[in-house]
């Protein structure tokens, strides 16, 4: 709330959207000077989204994430780049290189979807919804967030890769940035990678039978995790090819040590390379999870597919 108000362009209205918190984070942002909308029980960010959506009055609608700090120009970059292409539907921005919490996980982690941002920018074929920006009327017509995400996970890429599929034209644009002030561990790390991220959206992929070659799905990546996964059995049966997997991992991942050691020192990219090693096996791992998952997860929702939108 206070990065909103030290914004150089003041937005028309803020909503914040209390989905059921039992902290006073409600009556705060109320103190602040949003408009706050109470739900009673929590129910989710796709359908807190929605709800924020549906009572704002202003042709762009500008999705924040609660733990992220704008920078000055953020809102004003939004907007310059709304107005200037008429034909863009949407626009996303990304978390700068100076997260506030300094363990080891927390920066790698913060720094690694920032970097993922980075090396995507230009045109996208998902959203964002940490700092998203969309068109009302686009908004309306795709039928916002799918609600049966109802919790943290890839309900924004979703919508994106339903836009996209309809012809929207979403960007990424890497001057448009904020501060991402979540705390990681290595706990909650993995359990969100796989169970919020890889696994929902090998759902994703499986149900719409492409995978969009963006993001950590570029085929760098996919090929990452293909390296790391076989130099784990490669271990016991051929020390020399397990290591010369793992180079080939480091060479694949260069381009982000490289700007790891220019934004936080060359012992911070040396230290953070082992956990993207482990990101990397980790997620192939939730592959064959998210095909045994599949099936029940269509079973479970028998009224329609997971890819259809939510209208």
């Amino acid at each position: 709330m206070a990065s909103l108000r030290a914004q150089t362009e003041t937005p028309s209205e803020v909503i914040v959207v209390d989905d059921g918190s039992r902290d006073g984070s409600g009556a705060e942002a109320e103190a602040a000077g949003a408009r706050v909308l109470r739900q009673r029980t929590p129910q989710g960010p796709a359908h807190a989204r929605n709800a924020g959506a549906a009572i704002a009055e202003g042709d762009v609608l500008v999705f924040l994430d609660a733990d992220v700090e704008l920078h000055p120009q953020t809102l004003q970059r939004v907007r310059e780049r709304l107005e200037s292409e008429p034909g863009l539907d949407g626009v996303c921005g990304r978390y700068d290189d100076d997260p506030p919490h300094r363990s080891l996980v927390s920066r790698y982690r913060n720094l690694l979807h920032a970097y993922t941002h980075l090396q995507a920018a230009g045109r996208a074929a998902t959203f964002w919804a940490g700092c998203g920006a969309l068109r009302r009327a686009v908004f309306a017509e795709a039928g916002g967030f799918d609600t049966r995400f109802g919790a943290p996970s890839v309900e924004d890429l979703e919508l994106g890769m339903r836009l996209a599929r309809d012809g929207r034209r979403l960007e990424i644009d890497a001057s448009i940035q904020v501060k991402h002030h979540k705390r990681w561990t290595l706990h909650s790390m993995i359990k969100t990678d796989v169970w919020q991220r890889a696994v929902p959206w090998a759902h994703l992929v499986m149900a719409q039978r492409r995978a969009p070659a963006a993001l950590n799905l570029r085929w760098s990546q996919r090929t990452s995790v293909a390296a790391v996964c076989l130099a784990v059995p490669a271990l016991a049966i051929h020390p020399a090819a397990s290591g010369a997997l793992l180079l080939v991992h480091g060479a694949l991942n260069l381009p982000l040590l490289r700007h790891l050691r220019a934004t936080q020192g060359i012992g911070f990219a040396v230290a953070a390379w082992p956990l993207h090693v482990l990101h990397h096996l980790y997620s192939g791992l939730a592959i064959p999870l998210a095909v045994a998952t599949y099936p029940w997860r269509r079973l479970s929702r028998p009224e329609r597919a997971l890819s259809e939108a939510a209208r």
